[in-house]
């Protein structure tokens, strides 16, 4: 007579409404879906064969079951550019998702990907036979593994911290997940300060370097 809280991930093109009501009523929780991108040309080349269209059907579905939705995003696929990456928060934002995460591409050992691109990542990483943890992977020294062409490591990183930032600071997303306790307050309350803590060190960092070098170029200017 007690249900089991229990989330799945699921492909947008695999689940429909009248599946998702039998699987909320079986318990079902939350459910991630790798919507991937918000440009219809970048989402094309991931060879998904899934459209925009059908992420916002299936997440507006997702949402009349009553079930959390969890969008996965990628930033800095091959291609990519800062406007097609706004393009994707904006996107998230649209899906009206509960939760959203947003990646920075990486080219895994095994994938496509990865063997297209893989003389454009670091040279150690090009030997992923002497590595078991995808750790490694996940960012190398603090940076990007994998940048796409005309971006810079910058502003990459910058581009995946203003995303969760201008994501979840949304005053409609807020109240709403306050309001209807969606996301107990705790944690709501827990994830701003971590957020804020860390989009505003990464601000200050930032500032630093920019300080930095225009001092630096000061100096051999006076020379």
């Amino acid at each position: 007579d007690k249900k089991i809280k229990w989330g799945i991930e699921a492909r947008v093109d695999a689940v429909n409404f009248e599946l998702l009501k039998r699987m909320k009523e079986a318990g079902l929780h939350l459910i991630l879906y790798g919507f991937e991108v918000g440009n219809k040309k970048i989402l094309d080349s991931l060879q998904k064969e899934t459209t925009l269209k059908q992420a916002m059907k299936i997440a507006e579905e997702t949402k009349k079951a009553g079930i959390l939705l969890q969008g996965l995003f990628i930033l800095g696929m091959p291609g990519e550019t800062k406007e097609t990456c706004e393009e994707t928060v904006e996107f998230a934002k649209r899906l009206d998702c509960d939760i959203a995460k947003f990646n920075l591409a990486m080219p895994f050992p095994g994938s496509k990907f990865y063997e297209d691109y893989k003389d454009k990542i670091p040279d150690i990483l090009q030997h992923p036979e002497n590595f078991d943890s995808w750790q490694l992977w996940s960012s190398y020294l603090g940076k990007p593994v994998y940048t796409p062409e005309g971006m810079t490591d910058r502003e990459l990183v910058s581009l995946q911290k203003k995303a969760t930032f201008q994501f979840y600071f949304r005053p409609r997303w807020i109240i709403t997940h306050i309001t209807k306790g969606i996301i107990p307050f705790k944690y709501v309350c827990y994830g701003a300060y971590v957020l804020i803590s860390d989009y505003f060190k990464y601000l200050i960092d930032e500032a630093g370097i920019i300080c930095k070098k225009y001092l630096n170029l000061n100096f051999v200017s006076k020379r």
